[in-house]
């Protein structure tokens, strides 16, 4: 990744696994009253809840990385001259 600061990512992903323990309490808060809604899958999947684990980490990684990497394509010293 030329141009982009590793420090960025690695600032990101400190942050995106607190996300984690946060999405597993609120699964056992409100598993009983969505399990109605999910039709073929038990309440506690754990393949589903593993699939839901990665899907998470995946889009995080994704939402940190494409803007570092627009924003270091860019300029500082443009961006504050026109400003």
């Amino acid at each position: 990744m030329p141009g982009l600061d590793p420090r960025a990512l690695q600032d990101l992903m400190e942050c995106r696994p607190s996300g984690l323990p946060v999405g597993g309490r609120l699964d056992r808060a409100y598993v009983g009253s969505l399990a109605p809604l999910v039709y073929g899958l038990a309440p506690r999947d754990p393949v589903t809840l593993f699939g839901a684990a990665i899907t998470q980490a995946v889009v995080g990684a994704l939402a940190g990385w494409l803007p570092a990497r627009r924003a270091s394509r860019i300029d500082p010293a443009e961006v504050l001259r026109d400003s």
